[in-house]
């Protein structure tokens, strides 16, 4: 029972080592504001900026467009900001819909 309890201890250590790892490495991606750099001086990504991150990222980068993958959302409080920033700062705004779920079509990728 006891040589039981101590592998169920150590287990449990294992599973709340990876998980802590997990939560640190995702609090880590949001605070970096999950931005990464693809082609350097050509392209980067990013989850969705906030209008201060959107502001930060274009002065530091020399961003010109910024693509919305999300789709057109009008009257949703983070596109309108998004929207807003990138106006502001002088930043082409594209919006272009895609799913996580299904392939994108051919003609659509043209």
């Amino acid at each position: 029972m006891r040589s039981s309890l101590r592998w169920l201890g150590q287990g449990l250590l294992v599973v709340l080592a990876i998980c802590g790892g997990y939560g640190a490495y995702v609090g880590w991606i949001q605070y970096r504001g999950n931005f990464s750099v693809l082609v350097s001086g050509v392209a980067y990504r990013s989850a969705q900026p906030t209008a201060a991150q959107i502001d930060a990222y274009v002065k530091e980068h020399g961003i010109k467009s910024i693509i919305n993958l999300r789709g057109t959302n009008v009257g949703s409080a983070w596109i309108d900001q998004e929207v807003a920033a990138a106006n502001k700062l002088g930043v082409t705004h594209y919006d272009f819909g895609m799913s996580a779920r299904r392939e994108l079509p051919l003609e659509r990728a043209k």
